[in-house]
């Protein structure tokens, strides 16, 4: 089954300098942001596409698919 995450490393690298930015667009703080952008509260698609709105980056570049082996049903 293929899953997707976020890639947080390459979204807090895209948003450096820009968290006064995104707070102001988000309409929430730029603790809220950070928070956010290290993982400690979550951040969902309608968050990352406002992040992309300011850093000017496509949405797709912070998205990272990977296979997950699924998991044995217990006889």
């Amino acid at each position: 089954m293929v899953k997707a995450r976020f890639d947080l490393g390459e979204l807090k690298k895209a948003a450096y300098g820009y968290q006064r930015d995104i707070a102001r667009h988000m309409k929430i703080s730029t603790q809220a942001v950070s928070e956010r952008l290290n993982g400690h509260r979550k951040l969902t698609l309608e968050d990352l596409n406002k992040v992309c709105e300011i850093v000017r980056r496509s949405a797709s570049d912070f998205i990272i698919f990977y296979e997950e082996a699924e998991k044995e049903k217990a006889a």
